[in-house]
């Protein structure tokens, strides 16, 4: 018979379990599952006739160096919203789809960010920053593809364009890029770049084969121009030798781009400028041999 002043002790490997927990984002599907720190935004909602919102609570890396402030994140409707603790609806942070001009998901092995940049109901800039376990993609990933399903009005489109040679070339990023385009999306036009280098050392060498005699100026990287939004896939940066182990996805509703050119860089690359309203600019980069594809892409969105 086990003595009653026994006390269990949590063996080192159930203690990093419960802490690597503490990184999970947590979905709700009913009232129930609503932390009581959360109640007064759904206290002000009228749920008795409809189903419950889509909604989440973001972790809060819970025995983490770097915490974080668990926030509730929920779709209602049309609108994004992000509520601090014992915040109601109205006291909560809101964005209308319609209001948000760039949307940009990153992950590299465990570690997943979501940025969401927009218009707020006081006519504000605001950007929202959400950091999550690559365990809770895709919870995070129902709340960009509804925003970016938004403007579709026909799902039964279909995309026929080909990716033989994306995937001939790369297959990490055909994947990449044929899994984000959506129901009802129409591929235009893409451009590939593989990964841009230039040499540590002064000295001509003909082929590089070592990453410590040369650094990486852009990683892997595609563009893709759709009927809807544009599209920019990047591999995340070598973590070590060899190895690339994440993407980043950014995408940029087609109404929202202030304005698109191509510069030319001191190396003699080109640089595809994206303007955005909030007078923020995103850059990528292309060898000159591409400037055909590119100014393809400029001419559609200069229309």
């Amino acid at each position: 018979m086990q003595n009653k002043n026994t006390k269990t002790t949590k063996t080192p490997f159930e203690s990093y379990d419960r802490q690597t927990k503490m990184s999970w984002a947590t979905l709700l599907t009913t009232l129930k599952d609503v932390p009581a720190d959360f109640s007064s935004f759904f206290e002000s909602l009228s749920l008795a006739n409809e189903s419950f919102p889509y909604a989440l609570i973001t972790p809060s890396y819970e025995g983490f160096v770097h915490r974080t402030q668990p926030q509730l994140v929920c779709l209602i409707e049309d609108s994004l919203y992000v509520a601090n603790k014992n915040e109601s609806t109205s006291q909560a942070l809101c964005i209308k789809f319609f209001a948000i001009h760039y949307l940009e998901f990153g992950t590299v092995l465990l570690d997943s960010n979501l940025q969401i940049k927009g218009v707020n109901q006081y006519g504000k800039w605001v950007v929202i920053s959400l950091r999550f376990n690559t365990v809770s993609d895709g919870l995070f990933k129902k709340i960009i593809n509804a925003i970016r399903q938004y403007p579709i009005k026909n799902f039964e489109t279909k995309d026929d364009y080909s990716y033989e040679n994306l995937k001939s070339a790369n297959l990490k990023m055909s994947n990449f890029t044929r899994y984000c385009i959506l129901a009802g999306e129409k591929v235009i036009h893409l451009v590939w770049q593989p990964e841009l280098r230039k040499s540590r050392i002064k000295i001509h060498i003909p082929f590089l084969v070592n990453s410590i005699l040369y650094q990486t100026i852009f990683p892997n990287h595609v563009t893709v121009l759709t009927d809807k939004e544009l599209i920019l896939i990047h591999e995340t940066e070598r973590i070590v030798h060899n190895d690339q182990y994440g993407g980043v996805w950014k995408y940029i509703p087609l109404e929202k781009i202030k304005s698109v050119g191509i510069a030319r860089a001191q190396d003699g690359n080109l640089i595809l400028e994206i303007g955005l309203f909030d007078n923020q600019k995103i850059e990528t980069q292309y060898l000159p041999i591409l400037k055909p594809e590119l100014e393809k892409v400029v001419e559609v969105l200069n229309l």
